[in-house]
């Protein structure tokens, strides 16, 4: 079960981290490129979240075996 809390812990973190960045986006004063730059993070936050998440069924599943 510490697996599945720890997976879950690092899950809200990016869930967090994506959602400041989004904040961040809505800023009027940001260059072409620093929008480009905060895009490209949130897409490889969001393909670390969907490892986790990965992860996390691969836990459930073999839990429920």
């Amino acid at each position: 079960m510490a697996d599945r809390e720890k997976l879950k812990r690092e899950m809200d973190s990016l869930n967090r981290s994506i959602r400041l960045d989004w904040v961040e986006l809505e800023s009027k004063n940001l260059s072409p490129a620093d929008r480009m730059d905060i895009r490209r993070h949130v897409m490889l936050l969001r393909d670390e979240l969907t490892a986790l998440l990965l992860r996390l069924n691969e836990l459930d599943e073999r839990s429920t075996a």
